[in-house]
């Protein structure tokens, strides 16, 4: 599989360099290096262009401007780049009507965050800055320390990106001091085995590059699942105050507990998990670590756990709920080698006495805070091919690449609080939109407007835009590679039965534009289940 490149571009060049009085300028700057247009396209169009992604930050003492792209498309990317943005970059289009647009964004997010700083600077000072004071700091990146680190690159495509790069680089004014950085993060090969089984349980043993990983998972049905989310909050505080390198999950509906380290380290942290007492549960588990969740959250927890959420206030009661529920769920018995084979006396199932009678999903009690909207449809779950369209309609519309982005930030300038993505459990799955613009309360806006572009999505798709969304994709995917997350989809698909590895590359390449239209028709064009 083609690898993920990370780009990382830092101009020694921040919030310390403003004008006194026109605080905010570098951060301003920022802002138009990647929306305002070179010609016909902005950075973003030209990250979007490739699948790559595109993010940048300034502080008081660097602009940092991170691009993740395939290793395939870097040298093609850069030297487009180059000839069409950065060496037409005096043309970048700054008329009024763009940076007052601008400015109202980054007053929105001065006021989201709500306190005063230096990098974003003040209301009253980013009218202060014109024009021409952003076209000269534009020109400072041409004279400022400039350090260019290429990560994760492998030796089939190191010389040939290097010295697309090196070309880059001399092309640049003498005087400019510019560092360039060759970083190696291969991530290595992994090999998962499952080394312990039962019908409620599998433990994965994962080998990468000597280092030691194992993964429980616990299937857990719609009745229990009620728990899972306060039970998970409660194990990883226990691990962090006893000093566990372990990890506690809700993912795809499963419980996971992730351990890494050497095999000695995992069997003594594997130990110290067994023997877990009551009397270690009432230390911890005080009512100070009941956590209120926002309006998403709290919807998203009623999602997965299919049932009506009634929350448990008095603390002395969930003690006893955690009490019962771990007992049952892990019974204190030590392993000799975990990563050998495994007691079978482990038998992680609930008490009967705490066994909640299943009951039908209703989401009520809800309501979102002024300028919230959620909007929630039906998708497929995690096993259905159709999880790959759904990830492709999402690589089309998320991000700073995506239409919604585009539409609602870059041409009308409405809010930048928003999110769209498929969630999928073993068995269901869901699709979730937030936005939250507190200058605008009328959430019919969104829901239509949302409409609309998957409308024009629907009329238009071609062959050239999934080939972009399957690019954008995989290079999530790489990224995604060897973390938690990853290994706990291999964990979910041991649990029912499935390969541990998944062709994802393969799957999404044969996806065809007729299939994610008749899924936008069947999903997203019939209006959402459920609206907040």
């Amino acid at each position: 599989m083609v690898a993920t490149a990370w780009i990382e571009i830092t101009y020694k060049i921040g919030a310390n360099n403003d004008p006194l009085g026109k605080e905010g300028l570098t951060h301003f700057m920022e802002h138009c290096l990647l929306k305002a247009k070179v010609g016909s396209k902005n950075l973003i169009d030209f990250c979007s262009d490739y699948g790559a992604s595109i993010n940048a930050r300034t502080s008081n003492e660097n602009l940092v401007i991170d691009i993740t792209i395939l290793e395939e498309d870097i040298e093609v990317f850069i030297n487009t780049l180059n000839r069409d943005f950065i060496e037409r970059i005096e043309t970048i289009n700054l008329d009024e009507n763009y940076l007052n647009r601008e400015r109202r964004t980054i007053i929105q997010e001065i006021e989201t965050k709500g306190r005063r700083s230096k990098v974003l600077g003040s209301k009253e000072t980013l009218y202060r800055i014109k024009q021409k004071d952003i076209l000269g700091q534009i020109q400072r990146l041409k004279e400022v320390e400039l350090t260019i680190n290429l990560c994760n690159v492998s030796k089939t495509y190191e010389k040939g990106i290097k010295n697309c790069i090196e070309n880059f680089v001399n092309k640049r004014k003498e005087e400019q001091k510019i560092n360039l950085k060759i970083s190696k993060n291969y991530g290595g090969e992994r090999r998962p085995i499952i080394c312990e089984e039962t019908e409620r349980f599998k433990i994965v043993k994962i080998d990468v590059e000597g280092r030691k990983k194992l993964l429980l998972s616990l299937y857990v049905d719609y009745c229990r699942r009620r728990k899972l989310k306060a039970l998970a909050q409660f194990l990883n505080d226990y691990f962090e105050t006893k000093e566990i390198l372990a990890k506690t999950y809700i993912e795809l509906g499963c419980l996971s507990i992730f351990l890494e380290g050497t095999e000695e380290e995992i069997q003594s942290n594997l130990e110290k998990i067994y023997c877990i007492s009551e009397y270690d549960i009432k230390q911890i588990f005080k009512e100070e670590h009941l956590v209120t969740l926002n309006q998403l959250e709290e919807i998203q927890y009623q999602m997965i756990h299919h049932e009506n959420y009634n929350a448990i206030n008095n603390w002395k009661e969930m003690n006893e709920l955690y009490i019962g529920v771990f007992r049952g769920l892990v019974k204190p018995t030590i392993v000799t080698n975990v990563l050998g084979t495994i007691n079978t006396d482990f038998i992680p199932i609930f008490s009967e006495q705490y066994l909640l009678e299943k009951e039908s999903y209703v989401l009520k009690g809800i309501t979102p805070a002024d300028g919230e909207t959620v909007a929630i449809w039906k998708a497929p779950d995690y096993f259905s091919r159709k999880k790959y369209i759904a990830h492709i309609v999402w690589s089309i519309l998320a991000g700073t690449t995506g239409e919604l982005y585009k539409r609602w930030v870059l041409q009308n300038n409405w809010c930048y609080s928003f999110t769209f993505y498929p969630r999928e459990l073993a068995d269901s799955g869901y699709m979730t939109l937030y936005v939250n613009d507190k200058r605008d309360t009328n959430r019919k806006k969104y829901l239509e407007s949302f409409k609309e572009i998957i409308e024009e999505i629907s009329n238009s798709l071609e062959e050239a835009s999934i080939e972009r969304a399957r690019k954008k994709l995989l290079r999530e995917k790489n990224e995604a590679k060897n973390n938690a997350s990853e290994w706990i989809n291999i964990g979910t698909r041991a649990l029912y039965n499935q390969s541990l590895e998944e062709d994802y590359r393969e799957v999404i390449k044969d996806i065809k534009v007729d299939e994610v239209k008749d899924f936008l028709k069947e999903y997203l064009l019939r209006g959402p289940e459920y609206i907040f």
